[in-house]
């Protein structure tokens, strides 16, 4: 094998890399061990050696061991290439020792120095072991079936051997081509023919050399020594090669750097391109360059390239992250090499982030000054790290570039430092969208305000703007940055210019009144009100906006910037609570009620998560024939006493804060399963099961399929289940309800309108919503006896659900008057507490499967306002 002919793998970074690369070469690995076994089984062990051997296994496996540590190093741009002088103890091995003794020799010898001395990673080990090992095999056996039974040095032999070399040679530089196609995707034709050509012409050459030695010492074994001076000439001859390559590779580098400084106008393009061509040089993972401002401010930009792609430009660093190496640059003036180990190792934190293993170091030196350094870091190959020369190659570079910096760029990037500061400074403290200050800003302004020197007492008000995502679902996200960034422009208008606005998040902004009062920071709050009041136009849509203020003063019991804010929010979540667009100043009271209402959240929370709800069902019955049509599913919370929690009292907080959406679920797959063992328990009886939606749980994109879920795995009849909303839910996004609302139907649900009559009804809506029952809201059903004006509303109501042919239902009847007054009217069902409270599913169920008990009796007699809830219960138990 020639000393520029077989390659092995050496190089780290991109050439394996981690995942889908490192598999491929596995395999390839894996394939080649594969051929070179079923090449030593079928074609060296059948081999009869022509002569005795001579030469010994375990010295024929020191030669090959030798040949490997004494390498050569040839780079291709990113990879490195090791060759070896292994020819000479091939050719030796042919003609001296069996084809099982030369095999073993040179798999275990190679094996040993990639191990030893090169200290190969493992996937590197398998692979050059087992392209050793094919080499090794082919080469012995093609040798042996051409040189036949001829124990001769004539001109067969000579062409066995060569052709076997040959073999070894083109085997060991199609498996390397091959592990990078396959590890980075990619081959270059142009540069494997170069290795092939120059390859070969070596190889061949060695083999001459070593069949002329052998020939002229054939029949004198122990003269076998003197083969050492041409390899040791070969070895020098080659060494020379590389080294005068090296050399005018150096000066091409040299040239082609000073280049990228002068033909570049942009600083930071030039800086990048100038790492490039220097990481490539000197086969480095990462290279840092590093400009350090004349004045001792402390600061310097960096620009960093790699690992892999990875760059960093002009970023600004404290000289002290810079350590002990700038220390020793500014002591000594002059280049350094870091070595991977030894008691003189410097650390240095590379700013990429990645680990240093080994590192050069160089000064970048204007005419008169030190102006930053150069690094080059983590040499790829396991074979060699860095040495003295790669250290004056370095210096010399770092030379060229810090005149070419200090004559025509270091001013502009001193001054691009102090640019970008300020940038950083604009960019920590305000809002990229509408320019206001941010969250960090405020809080500083705040306590700066807060300081005993300050003179007066500094108020902040809260805004928050009230249905904010209304427009962000209805317009599109970008429609919603328009007018946060219009809303900003306005709350500017309406301040002093001492004063300070800031964007805190979302849809939240901060005022900060320095030195104002409470009268005219009420003052200041109405007034952005008013300034809201007004129609924005964005993207041609006119969009109103209301907004809710919080104002909160600074006082002695206030402590940090943080509790002041805190107040404000509060009292703007109070002034949202007490039914929005309005101001509201803070007292300790309100604190007081956001706390418990903290509590009741946890709370709530921990319920949703332990399952502490139960579901009651209240009949629904036909008010004409007193059967029992059907039942509403009503959520429980049992407490950890066994007390139950009406939902009046936490479905508000559940739909605030999201957990309606598992407890919508919960509850609507617990009770359509109830619903499937009522039908189950009495078939002939079936009973519509009625569940309550929320608006929350109908804008969810996944809720059609969540409703389609619940029936196939509950087994229930899609027209058993009647889904209740709101008229609210309708009004809001209406192409997206009208959507929702149409799949709902297809796949057999029936609807209802929830508390019709005291939302935004429209009969142009009611038309288009496929709706087929309308529950009149309690308080017409109240007022339907004793107020003139519920009872026609309650007329009309029965009326209008007739004409569009749908069925009415009344909530809340209580009285035997309010019933015949709705059966008077022609209200088809009604429920409430004159019929029976919510009760368990139990029940219901024992109410099915009583005899007669299918129909609700309403005794004569029964005096106005008496409940049947223990008339009921009482057939029941």
């Amino acid at each position: 094998m020639s000393a520029l002919a077989k390659p092995t793998i050496v190089n780290e970074g991109p050439t394996v890399r981690p995942l889908g690369g490192a598999a491929r070469v596995w395999l390839l690995t894996a394939l080649l061990a594969g051929l070179a076994g079923a090449v030593f089984v079928s074609g060296v062990l059948p081999l009869t050696p022509a002569q005795p051997a001579i030469l010994p296994w375990y010295v024929l496996a020191l030669l090959f061991f030798g040949a490997e540590v004494l390498v050569v190093h040839f780079q291709f741009r990113r990879e490195v290439h090791t060759f070896s002088l292994s020819e000479i103890p091939f050719v030796i091995g042919l003609f001296f020792a069996t084809p099982v003794d030369f095999v073993l020799a040179n798999v275990l010898g190679a094996f040993a120095a990639l191990l030893i001395h090169r200290r190969q990673a493992p996937i590197k080990l398998a692979f050059n072991t087992s392209q050793f090992a094919l080499g090794a095999t082919v080469g012995v056996t093609l040798f042996h079936l051409l040189r036949g039974a001829s124990v001769t040095m004539t001109s067969t032999e000579w062409f066995a051997a060569l052709s076997a070399t040959a073999a070894m040679n083109l085997i060991g530089i199609a498996t390397i081509a091959a592990a990078i196609a396959l590890s980075e995707g990619r081959l270059e034709v142009p540069k494997v023919l170069q290795v092939v050509r120059f390859g070969l012409m070596v190889g061949i050459t060695n083999a001459v050399v070593v069949l002329a030695a052998i020939t002229f010492l054939w029949n004198d074994p122990a003269a076998l020594w003197i083969l050492g001076v041409p390899a040791l000439a070969l070895y020098l001859a080659y060494r020379a090669y590389i080294s005068e390559r090296e050399k005018h590779e150096s000066l091409e580098f040299l040239y082609e750097s000073t280049s990228i400084l002068q033909r570049t106008p942009e600083l930071d393009v030039a800086l990048v391109e100038l790492l490039d061509h220097t990481r490539r040089m000197f086969r480095a993972q990462v290279a840092e360059l590093t400009l350090v401002a004349a004045s001792d401010t402390g600061q310097a930009l960096t620009t960093s390239l790699g690992p892999g792609d990875d760059r960093q430009v002009m970023v600004e660093v404290e000289t002290a992250t810079l350590g002990e190496v700038w220390a020793r640059l500014q002591h000594d003036g002059e280049g350094f090499m870091i070595a991977r180990e030894g008691p003189s190792r410097v650390e240095y934190k590379l700013h990429c982030g990645c680990e240093m293993r080994d590192a050069l170091v160089a000064p970048l030196r204007g005419d008169n000054a030190l102006l930053g350094m150069l690094v080059v870091a983590n040499r790829l190959g396991d074979v060699s790290s860095f040495d003295v020369d790669d250290v004056k190659l370095l210096d010399t570079l770092a030379r060229h570039a810090g005149i070419a910096l200090e004559n025509g760029r270091l001013g502009q990037s001193l001054a691009q430092l102090n640019d970008l500061k300020e940038q950083l400074r604009h960019q920590a403290f305000h809002d990229s969208l509408t320019g206001l200050g941010n969250r960090a800003l405020f809080q500083e302004r705040v306590a700066a305000a807060m300081e005993p020197a300050g003179t007066g007492r500094p108020v902040v008000l809260f805004v928050d703007l009230d249905d904010f995502k209304t427009v962000n679902d209805s317009l599109g996200h970008s429609a919603g940055d328009m007018l946060l960034v219009a809303v900003a422009e306005r709350l500017r208008a309406c301040l002093r210019p001492a004063d300070l606005a800031a964007r805190l998040g979302g849809d939240e902004f901060g005022i900060l009144l320095e030195h104002g009062q409470m009268v005219s920071a009420i003052a200041v709050g109405e007034r952005i009100m008013a300034a809201l009041r007004r129609p924005f136009i964005i993207d041609g849509n006119e969009v109103l906006v209301r907004a809710s203020v919080g104002i909160a003063e600074h006082g002695s019991t206030i402590e940090s910037p943080d509790e002041l804010l805190r107040n404000a929010d509060v009292a703007m979540y109070t002034a949202k609570s007490e039914g929005k667009s309005r101001v509201a100043v803070f007292e300790q009271s309100m604190h007081a009620a956001v706390v418990a209402r903290h509590a009741l959240t946890s709370k709530l929370q921990r319920a949703v998560d332990e399952g502490q709800f139960e579901v009651h069902y209240q009949p629904i019955v036909n008010l004409h024939t007193n059967q029992l049509t059907g039942a509403e599913a009503l959520v429980r919370w049992r407490q950890p006493d066994g007390s139950l929690t009406s939902p009046a009292e936490f479905m508000s907080l559940a739909e605030e804060t999201g957990l309606i959406l598992p407890l919508g679920r919960w509850v609507l797959e617990t009770a359509c399963r109830q619903a499937q063992l009522w039908h189950e328990l009495a078939p002939d009886r079936p009973l519509r099961l009625a569940v309550n939606l929320s608006a929350r749980q109908v804008q969810q994109p996944g809720f059609i399929d969540e409703v389609t879920d619940v029936l196939r795995r509950t087994a229930l009849e899609p027209a058993t289940l009647l889904l209740e909303i709101t008229e609210t839910v309708l009004m809001h996004e209406t192409t997206a309800s009208m959507e929702k609302l149409a799949a709902l139907k297809q796949l057999g649900v029936s609807l209802a309108i929830d508390d019709f009559g005291t939302g935004y009804s429209s009969l142009s809506y009611l038309r288009q919503f496929p709706v087929d029952v309308l529950k009149m809201a309690r308080p017409f059903v109240e007022g339907v006896v004793s107020n003139r004006e519920d009872s026609s509303f309650a007329s009309a109501i029965v009326a209008l659900g007739h004409s569009l042919r749908l069925k009415v239902v009344a909530e809340g009847i209580e009285t035997a008057e309010q019933l015949a007054m709705l059966r008077g009217l022609g209200c088809d069902f009604g429920q409430g507490f004159y019929f029976a409270r919510a009760m368990p599913a139990e029940a219901i169920g024992r109410m099915l499967t009583t005899p007669g008990e299918g129909r609700v009796a309403i005794p004569v007699g029964v005096p106005a306002g008496r409940r049947l809830t223990d008339t009921i219960a009482a057939h029941l138990h």
